[in-house]
């Protein structure tokens, strides 16, 4: 099975990049001090509540009307940057649960502990940080890269989207311009 990479991000070759997506959170079955952290694309959120050892959904992006309004449809990519950045913050509270390690559940690296009153905090500063990183722009895309990119490879090609963005940055500036002109 190929997995989603940093790497696949920053040279645009991950998986449905455009995809509409949604990052979630879910209670673990039968481990209710557990959540899991993950995205998946809009198409697939049914299959996502048919997997057994998620007892419920507690947050979804998408259900976030205020930030879709604003931002539009979260794709794909910046879904997978957003759980990457997120997981990044959240080691302290990574842990694996034995048993689903053992049968090797897809989500048991996305596993996170929290109290009953952290998981209330957390869920609320999850809502803010997603709605935040989603109307930055490249502001808050910089931001996770910092924090996430380490190798070599990865840094070349963050150099050169860093660039890409001055670019575009640049022109968009010389358009306003332009038209300030034009209404003087």
């Amino acid at each position: 099975m190929a997995y989603d990479t940093l790497l696949g991000y920053l040279n645009g070759t991950l998986r449905y990049g455009d995809a509409p997506s949604t990052i979630y959170v879910a209670e673990i079955k039968g481990h209710p001090e557990f959540i899991k952290i993950g995205f998946c694309q809009l198409a697939f959120r049914n299959q996502r509540r048919a997997d057994p050892f998620i007892n419920s959904i507690l947050y979804e992006s998408c259900q976030d009307h205020d930030t879709t309004n604003v931002a539009g449809d979260m794709p794909r990519s910046e879904a997978f940057l957003i759980e990457q950045y997120i997981h990044a913050l959240l080691t302290s509270h990574r842990e694996l649960i034995p048993e689903l390690d053992e049968i090797k559940w897809s989500g048991r690296y996305e596993t996170f502990r929290f109290s009953a009153t952290g998981r209330t905090q957390f869920l609320d500063w999850l809502a803010y940080e997603v709605s935040w990183l989603r109307t930055r722009g490249t502001d808050s895309l910089e931001q996770m890269l910092d924090q996430l990119v380490t190798t070599a490879e990865e840094c070349e090609l963050y150099e050169e989207l860093k660039q890409n963005w001055e670019a575009e940055r640049a022109l968009r500036m010389k358009r306003i311009a332009r038209a300030r002109k034009v209404k003087a």
